[in-house]
Parts: C-alpha cells; structure tokens; sequence
C-alpha cells in the first residue's frame, strides 16, 4: 500500500466509433451486408435432408409441409423464415464456405441443394430475389457496427489507438491539458492508488471509481503498463475494455500509514480460506439442514 501512483487520463471510447467510418467499411465490405430473404429445411443427417430435397424436386410436398414434417428449426423460425439473413451470417452458419455461392446466387423461387452447417444439413429456398445494402440506412448501419464489434473490433480499436496517439503527440509537443483543448477530449484526474492486483483488502483499491477504469485492478497489462511510468510520461496507448486510453504518471505518493489493520484483514482472509476450502471439499458430507430440523426444529 506504501507506493501509490496518481495520473491524468484521456479515454476514447469504442462507442463513439463514427458514422461515416461505419458506412465507409460497409461500402468496402458490401457482399457481406448483403440481406436474402430465405426460407430453410434443416435436419440433423444428410440421408434425411436428401429424401426431404428428393421429395421436393418430385413435388410429393411443399417447402412449408417439409418444414413442418421435418426441420429442427435452427437458423429460422417455426416457420423456416430465416433468421441469418444477411450474407456474413449465412456465411459464418456454413461448414464449407464454398457452399456459399449455393445459397446467394438462389433467384426467387429456387432452391439448394443440400449443404452443410454447423447445425445440421439444411436447404435453402429464396423467397425473393438478393438486395443490396442501402447505407443511408441507419439500420444498416447499426448492422455494420454490430458486426464490426463481433468480427472485426481490432477496426475499431486501430482508429481510436491512432486517435490516441495524436494525442500523446499534441502531449509531447505541448502539454496534456493543450493536448485535451486541441483535440476537444475530456482530462479526467485518477487519484493515487497502489498495485493492487484484485483490489484485495490488505492494501487500499485501484481507482476503478473512473468508469474508463473498470476492471483495471485485475488487468495485468495495464498495472504493469502505467506503474513502470516515469512522473509525467505518458503511456503507449492501452485497450482497456471497451475504451483506448493515455495515462500520465502525475504523482508519486508514499503512505507511511494506511489506516489498515493489516493483521486482522489477514486473519479474516484466513478464516475465509480456510471455511472456504473445508465446505468445498469433497470429504465434506455435510448434514447440517439433516441434523437442524431433527434436532431443534421438531
């Protein structure tokens, strides 16, 4: 508990990601935010699903009945309207990807052949023909951004650690509150804590008071990272959660008397383990509710 180390921090949140750079990977990713309207039969073995596409080719049944008779529902819903309709999806539910241009290149009214997923073998029918992303659409786009966090977060996390390095540059050539006015980002003041991994009561806790700061305490990079700062260096930028932070090192506190009794959080640490590990154990045979009702209750 005796060094602790306060900082100035900047964080850049990942939810803040821009419009325009969510329609800009949409436009350069376009196929996959391409949506089918879809119908499927899924069954749990291929012998099953060639009869079910046999019988279908012979009209001996429709799609809807072969549904019904047949399908384990995955991927749609009770009535096998699918529920992965946009490209990326289908493309992710299938075992072999080449079985991709199967299902997309479906014209209204066609059906598969029997193809493979991760949950059975299935056969697809297009209600209607393909349709192309809109990206003026703020649907799409939510969608784009749901599959960047999913897929393809490191996107995200690159441009606020390039944000973030402009501003540890406008740091160096300034300072950070020019830094803060320059690039219009809020300066929030962590007071000191010591290295505290866990946030055990023996010491007094990380300052995970700072919402950018949640979880810090058992985030070996980070500790490691903003503890081996000099006073006033200014870290790399570090991926905290959902935030990109720069932290710098602004004190260096010594506490000569923490206020913690130290002997007795050790002793109840103690009890704890110890009551921990007997009611854990499996040599514990535990009659405890047994013996209460018989003896105190009746």
């Amino acid at each position: 508990n005796k060094n602790q180390r306060g900082f100035n921090l900047v964080a850049f949140p990942l939810s803040s990601y821009p419009e325009e750079e969510k329609v800009k990977f949409g436009k350069d990713n376009a196929a996959k935010f391409t949506k089918y309207d879809l119908s499927l039969v899924i069954c749990a073995d291929k012998s099953t699903a060639d009869k079910v596409l046999t019988r279908l080719n012979n009209e001996e049944i429709t799609f809807a009945d072969a549904v019904a008779e047949y399908s384990e529902k995955a991927y749609s819903e009770t009535d096998g309207r699918s529920t992965i309709p946009y490209q990326y999806q289908i493309e992710k539910a299938l075992v072999n990807p080449e079985d991709l241009a199967k299902i997309v290149n479906l014209k209204k009214g066609e059906k598969s052949e029997v193809i493979e997923t991760n949950a059975g073998f299935a056969i697809f029918l297009a209600n209607e023909n393909s349709k192309q992303a809109d990206f003026t659409d703020s649907e799409v786009i939510t969608t784009v951004y749901n599959y960047m966090a999913a897929y393809e977060n490191s996107v995200i996390e690159n441009y606020f650690i390039s944000k973030a390095t402009d501003f540890t540059n406008a740091c160096i050539a300034s300072n950070f509150d020019d830094a803060c006015a320059k690039l219009n980002v809020e300066k929030q003041v962590v007071t000191p804590f010591p290295l505290n991994y866990g946030n055990m009561e023996i010491a007094a806790p990380v300052n995970t008071t700072v919402v950018a700061l949640t979880g810090a305490d058992k985030n070996d990079n980070f500790l490691k990272t903003v503890f081996a700062l000099k006073e006033n260096e200014l870290s790399k930028p570090l991926v905290l959660n959902n935030n990109v932070l720069v932290l710098q090192n602004t004190s260096k506190t010594v506490v000569e008397d923490s206020g913690i009794n130290v002997e007795n959080v050790v002793a109840s640490l103690n009890s704890s383990s110890v009551q921990s590990t007997i009611m854990q154990s499996n040599k514990l045979e535990n009659n405890f509710i047994e013996v209460y009702f018989n003896n105190f209750m009746n």
